[in-house]
């Protein structure tokens, strides 16, 4: 039985423990293993998620963040693969089970927009004006960009659209966003 296979093979309590430990990051030695370990448990998350009282969603929260973290650090996740994989996983929980939208990393919109955002480093201005006219001048590596820009975007503008109805202020963000999402490749 591998590394993975062990840890998959755990109740999900015990798999998040041993996420939140470093010597497990080490072990865990191709993308496909991240991958495998990162979607099982957030599979797991939220097929369980109302079973989850509120104390341990920190815990759980807290667990995939430095899972993340580490895919990243590792090398061999990158920091946009890590953070699609976030916001997924964080909408996917908060559309499965709204009643557990909450205040923490996985479960507060706020903390998947703030991340989209700082991502993302342009205003919806700036990057609907980067982006005009794509089709007529850009090469195949600002396209792939762009395109990386709108895949984050995608997830992002759901995580403001649970926000707003929340009742949480997102402002004209989201019509911002929204209107610049079509733009782009």
């Amino acid at each position: 039985m591998t590394y993975v296979e062990y840890l998959l093979s755990m109740d999900l309590r015990s798999r998040a423990e041993i996420l939140q430990q470093p010597s497990a990051h080490r072990r865990i030695t191709t993308v496909h293993e991240w991958v495998a370990v990162l979607g099982k448990t957030a599979d797991a998350l939220i097929e369980q998620a109302s079973d989850r009282a509120p104390s341990e969603w920190s815990f759980y929260s807290q667990s995939m963040e430095t899972a993340f973290g580490a895919a990243v650090e590792s090398g061999l996740l990158s920091g946009r693969e890590a953070l699609i994989r976030r916001l997924n996983l964080s909408l996917a929980l908060m559309v499965h089970e709204a009643s557990i939208i909450g205040g923490d990393y996985l479960r507060d919109p706020r903390t998947g927009i703030a991340a989209a955002r700082f991502y993302i480093d342009y205003s919806p201005e700036e990057l609907a004006e980067k982006c005009q006219g794509w089709e007529e001048r850009c090469d195949l590596e600002e396209m792939k960009k762009f395109h990386g820009l709108k895949v984050v975007l995608k997830p992002m503008i759901a995580l403001l659209k649970i926000a707003q109805a929340q009742g949480i202020d997102v402002g004209n963000s989201l019509r911002r966003w929204s209107h610049v999402y079509p733009r782009l490749p």
